[in-house]
């Protein structure tokens, strides 16, 4: 049996209900409620299958697409997250579907609720054929996303995506584009330990201690994740390992301050520190000769 608090809730949908299917079938998520087993009122936003469209294009379904388009259903419509159906045509590498949406007017620069356009998503799964579609569609390398000001190159690096790295420089984006944070691509790789993103980025352009709006390098983002691959391969291309932050913090300050000397990142930084210094005496050692 329903209690009085259940009815009033009901009620209250009931009486909503018109401006709630209004935003809910802009965004493809309806919110139904349901009585569960223990007689309380729930609400839960329905999954993709409630947004035929959005499932049609994630299938890759180019005849369920065309179907539902022409029956009315909105090709720009979103999911709760914000996606629309192209952002998942694109994720799966779906050619023919991602073809059809642009077709029936699908827009290329639409941004889900991340920032992240179909051109982001293209580019962080590697998918290379979709990603020279939708440039030919008007979509931008370079576009920005609104909420965190990442591009397509961020997404290409974080996922490792070496192909789509290449791809995405053969069409005019930049190497090294920064975020709100002051991020890089670089930044992000070495955050996620894809050293092949890495080693890429840096053959492109070498700019190893590219630093972000706190003065954080690569090698201290490597260092904070405990990518110890990642911040081998940035040391063999020039990090530098002594490089102070804005809050006077080298990377290795950091990892003993947090972990502890016996890390194994705080034992390697450590060792090439003395390294470091040993060189730096033998350096001073044969400018002293000089003056005898």
């Amino acid at each position: 049996m329903l209690s009085w608090q259940n009815i009033a809730r009901f009620l209250f949908f009931v009486l909503c209900g018109a401006a709630a299917v209004s935003v809910s079938a802009k965004e493809c998520s309806l919110i139904r409620p349901y009585v569960d087993e223990s007689g309380l009122l729930v609400t839960t936003p329905q999954n993709t299958s409630a947004c035929p469209l959005h499932e049609a294009a994630a299938k890759g379904d180019v005849a369920e697409i065309q179907q539902l388009v022409q029956a009315g259903e909105d090709v720009n419509g979103q999911l709760e997250d914000g996606r629309a159906p192209l952002h998942l045509a694109a994720r799966k590498g779906h050619i023919n579907a991602v073809l059809a949406l642009i077709k029936l007017g699908a827009n290329v620069k639409t941004e889900s609720i991340g920032g992240d356009t179909p051109m982001h998503v293209a580019a962080g799964q590697g998918q290379i054929q979709v990603i020279h579609i939708l440039v030919k569609a008007g979509a931008e390398v370079n576009h920005p996303g609104k909420r965190r000001k990442q591009t397509p190159m961020h997404a290409a690096a974080v996922n490792g995506n070496v192909a789509a790295i290449h791809t995405l420089v053969s069409l005019g984006a930049h190497a090294y584009p920064r975020d709100k944070d002051g991020l890089t691509p670089l930044h992000l790789a070495a955050r996620s330990n894809a050293t092949a993103a890495i080693t890429t980025l840096l053959d492109i352009n070498l700019i190893v201690n590219v630093s972000d709006h706190k003065g954080n390098t690569p090698l201290y983002h490597a260092v904070t994740f405990g990518n110890l691959d990642s911040v081998v391969v940035l040391v063999k291309a020039g990090a530098d390992i002594n490089r102070r932050n804005h809050k006077e913090e080298t990377a290795r300050d950091w990892v003993v301050k947090t972990r502890g000397e016996h890390d194994t990142i705080a034992i390697f930084l450590g060792e090439l520190e003395k390294r470091q210094a040993k060189k730096n005496r033998q350096k001073a050692e044969e400018a002293l000769k000089q003056l005898e």
